[in-house]
């Protein structure tokens, strides 16, 4: 980042120097974002919204008083190359789930807060920390499968285009499996074991149609795929004779997943994919394959048991209408909140959770917990 600014010195600080009614900062990635909205927050009350594109961090949720169960739902950042399934009765599970947490929050509280933020320090910001920035924010929004992101009705979706419809014409054919991993995965890169699993599979569920977003090498691709640099994914996936998604997991892939009524096989990839891919398995819409390990025997094992059996479509028709089940949309909610800021953005923040200013100590009861340690070692004594 640093390097960025230095390049692009004068449309950055154009922009740290506007004036703005109102800012929105990405609560994982934008470090310049954060000093941007202390800065104008300190010289003009500018207000700003906290806007989490994914799983909140769990040591932000801590930050902010949320009281976010350690070993209720599996860490954030697990390895797409470790087993994917988390079972909170499993002590070992546990466990590793509360090392995660632990290390996460004493690396970013202890050496990334003091140390780790020179980008800050180059904007003249030379006390951050993470309290005060989450204090000052008047609200807070989410993207995850948790709070506002839940999947709710949009627009129409628009019709097939003449090269889909194409596809789907075959009448012989079941159904339709649907492949995209999303803009960062390149398949031209993809080991040569992980191609030849996913294109084995598809010759042998030859009375399938499969649509493949798949940019890598033409040779060795059955007769019943097609191959596209971009598909329409919104408009396959609300097709009726579509019957499954393979995906690397991603947030977005999971919920046009459920708002179209479609279960998931997905391989994670990288960041937070395992966990939204566990997620999704613990609801029961889909299942997972292992991204080193994957053979044809494995993926056609997954494919045939979420295309045979009922009870997939079942759940993610049922997920599907737990989430729909809202009294306002995520987009309303997310306006109102946004409007009501910029309304009252002269006024001092209200309904701010007094967690937010205990200690670390205090949040976890070390405190209480020392003095009745104290207390027995008196009575023993």
């Amino acid at each position: 980042m640093r390097a960025d600014i230095h390049h692009f010195i004068f449309q950055f600080w154009r922009v740290v120097n506007g004036t703005w009614d109102l800012l929105v900062v990405d609560e994982l990635f934008a470090v310049h974002g954060y000093g941007i909205a202390s800065i104008h927050k300190r010289l003009n009350g500018t207000p700003y919204i906290v806007f989490s594109t994914t799983v909140m961090l769990n040591s932000d949720s801590m930050t902010n008083a949320l009281g976010r169960c350690w070993v209720c739902r599996v860490h954030m950042f697990i390895s797409s190359v470790a087993e994917l399934i988390y079972k909170p009765t499993y002590f070992t599970h546990r466990l590793a789930n509360f090392y995660q947490h632990f290390t996460e929050y004493i690396g970013l509280r202890y050496f990334v807060q003091p140390f780790g933020m020179m980008h800050l320090r180059d904007l003249g910001i030379n006390d951050f920390t993470w309290h005060q920035y989450f204090r000052g924010a008047s609200a807070f929004l989410s993207d995850q499968i948790d709070n506002i992101g839940f999947p709710v009705p949009g627009k129409a979706t628009g019709l097939l285009a003449p090269i889909c419809n194409l596809m789907f014409s075959n009448r012989r054919l079941v159904g339709t499996i649907y492949v995209a991993f999303g803009t960062y995965v390149r398949w031209k890169k993809a080991p040569e074991h992980v191609r030849k699993a996913f294109f084995s599979t598809f010759d042998e569920l030859d009375d399938y149609r499969v649509i493949f977003a798949y940019d890598g090498p033409k040779e060795g691709i059955p007769s019943n795929v097609f191959v596209m640099d971009f598909a329409p994914q919104k408009a396959i996936l609300n097709d009726k004779r579509t019957r499954v998604f393979i995906s690397h997991g991603g947030l977005k892939s999971i919920k046009e997943a459920i708002c179209a009524d479609v279960p998931v096989v997905c391989m994670p990839i990288f960041a937070e994919q395992a966990h939204n891919v566990i997620f999704a398995n613990g609801l029961h819409i889909g299942e997972s394959i292992n991204k080193m390990t994957v053979t044809k025997d494995e993926m056609l094992s997954a494919l045939r048991r979420v295309l045979v059996d009922s009870s997939y479509h079942k759940n993610v028709r049922r997920v599907k209408r737990l989430y729909l089940d809202r009294i306002i949309s995520a987009k309303d909610q997310s306006l109102f909140i946004a409007r009501r800021v910029l309304k009252y953005s002269n006024r001092d923040i209200v309904f701010k959770r007094k967690g937010i200013d205990l200690s670390w100590t205090q949040h976890l009861y070390f405190d209480f917990l020392f003095v009745l340690l104290s207390f027995f070692v008196i009575l023993l004594k």
